[in-house]
Formats: structure tokens, C-alpha cells, sequence
């Protein structure tokens, strides 16, 4: 009985790529340099390397839209008075009653 040793299976990246990477995939397929080659100089597969030339145009050339991510709980509004604040001495509890006029209480804990 032989033993077949298989060949190690690829897995999929669950990563996106960086705006920098998606630049340089474009830029190198459009320049005439074939998907299979730029997925090899990339180390992406093929199928990434299409996709970002078939989404780069309508996706703002590769830059990542503003306003992704967690919002702050303090607005500029509340910062700005934060630090007009003039007592070192000052305490938490007294700046969130000063600033949290406009705002529930549930809305900021700690």
C-alpha cells in the first residue's frame, strides 16, 4: 500500500487590501500586465486581482470612504468645553453633568 502525500491546500485571505495594494494592482493591469501575473507579483489570487479592476472605478479609485468606524461619544462641541475647563481639580461626574445637558444619561456610562 502506498502512501500519497497530498499538496498543501491554499486558504482563502479574509483580509480586505490596503488602498496603497489596490492602487498597485490597478495600476499594473492597466499597464498591460496580465491578472495571473500581477496576482502572482501581489500574492493574491486571480479572482481578487479582477474583482479590484472591476470595482476600483466605482469605489472612489481605491480610497476608503470617511466615517467608518465606531462614533465618539463626545461631539466637538463637548471637547472644545472639556478643555476651556480652567480647575485642575475638576471631576469626571461634574464635567458630564456640565456638558450632558443636551443628552441622556444612559447615553454615556462609567
Amino acid at each position: 500500500m502506498a502512501i500519497i502525500s497530498a499538496s498543501p491546500v491554499k486558504k482563502a485571505q479574509n483580509k480586505h487590501s490596503t488602498p496603497r495594494k489596490r492602487n498597485r494592482i490597478f495600476a499594473r493591469y492597466e499597464s498591460g500586465v496580465p491578472a495571473s501575473e500581477v496576482a502572482k507579483k501581489e500574492g493574491v489570487s486571480e479572482a481578487h486581482v479582477r474583482g479590484v479592476v472591476k470595482r476600483f472605478p466605482h469605489q472612489d479609485y481605491g480610497v476608503l470612504k470617511p466615517g467608518r468606524g465606531r462614533l465618539t461619544k463626545l461631539d466637538d462641541r463637548d471637547k472644545r468645553r472639556i478643555l476651556r475647563e480652567p480647575d485642575d481639580s475638576i471631576t469626571i461626574p461634574q464635567i458630564l453633568g456640565d456638558l450632558l445637558y443636551h443628552r441622556c444619561n444612559p447615553t454615556i456610562s462609567l
